[in-house]
């Protein structure tokens, strides 16, 4: 009997260990993000080999921005552009994963400031 338990233990363990993981999402964006700017975020954890197109949505602060059905090899990089600053919550969804991260969004005019506070101090 306990030889019996032993071995469907054993069974249970390899059929467990032996079934491949599903890969988690995960996105990789920039530090910051220029309103008005296109900006490029990495993918990572999509299945590349997979053939079957996937359906896909991307939302940014609970509004769609792009949806739609692509081989997931083509979704490595997502580009979006931020209308809005400040934080931004990004939803990435390819069949039934999901992921989310925050991406701090400042307004483009801003980064006009350090050449002229440079060029301003070369002056001096």
């Amino acid at each position: 009997m306990q030889s019996t338990q032993k071995l469907l233990v054993f069974i249970m363990l390899f059929l467990c260990l032996s079934l491949p993981a599903q890969a988690q999402l995960k996105l990789s964006p920039p530090s910051f993000a220029l309103s008005g700017v296109k900006t490029e975020i990495q993918v990572e954890g999509l299945e590349l080999e997979d053939l079957q197109p996937a359906i896909y949505k991307i939302e940014v602060n609970g509004t769609v921005a792009s949806s739609g059905v692509a081989l997931q090899h083509d979704l490595q990089k997502i580009t979006l552009k931020f209308a809005q600053s400040g934080a931004n919550k990004i939803k990435f969804s390819v069949n039934q994963n999901t992921c989310e991260t925050d991406l701090r969004v400042i307004n483009g005019w801003l980064s006009i400031f350090p050449p002229i506070i440079a060029i301003l101090l070369a002056l001096i």
